[in-house]
């Protein structure tokens, strides 16, 4: 099943038009669906719950977390952000680009802004944001500067864990 969603969500544009679409095809709620939209995509993209103005749930794409971008749970939401926008009762079609650190703690170099899109879930004071880089979208390119040296540290924890050999240890 796993395999086939991922194949559902590189055939959707990102944005919440694709996560809606994908919610009704699989009959998830729109939260867990665009959690796990944000965890397979190959886009540098970002999943956000808040509730009652504070984030309390951030899912990443991996090469969103390749780049160590963070979001601070139990941060407020940001001023200017379409989250704050959509909470505050503006309506909000579409993306909008908002600088990333509103977002993001230490923004990678050449990521100074990415497209936010949000929706409000009125009934529990939630918000859902889809956040990610325009420049690399769809095309799995890599635009920002990475020059830090990974080499000799561990790999990051991403919440999966492998599955266990068949064989018995002795």
């Amino acid at each position: 099943m796993v395999m086939n969603f991922k194949k559902a969500v590189d055939r959707h544009p990102i944005g919440f038009a694709g996560i809606e679409q994908l919610a009704t095809d699989y009959q998830a709620s729109l939260t867990c669906t665009g959690s796990r939209y944000a965890v397979v995509n190959e886009a540098p993209c970002a999943f956000v719950l808040s509730e009652s103005g504070i984030v309390r749930y951030v899912s990443f794409s991996q090469t969103m977390r390749e780049r160590r971008c963070r979001i601070k749970f139990g941060m407020p939401l940001p001023q200017g952000s379409a989250a704050l926008k959509v909470r505050s009762g503006q309506i909000v079609s579409g993306s909008i680009e908002v600088d990333a650190d509103l977002w993001i703690e230490d923004p990678p170099r050449g990521a100074d802004s990415l497209l936010e899109e949000a929706r409000l879930i009125p009934e529990w004071d939630q918000v859902l944001s889809l956040l990610w880089f325009e420049e690399e979208a769809g095309n799995g390119g890599d635009t920002f500067d990475d020059t830090d040296d990974d080499e000799g540290r561990l790999k990051e924890l991403d919440g999966i864990l492998p599955w266990p050999s068949k064989s018995r240890r002795r």
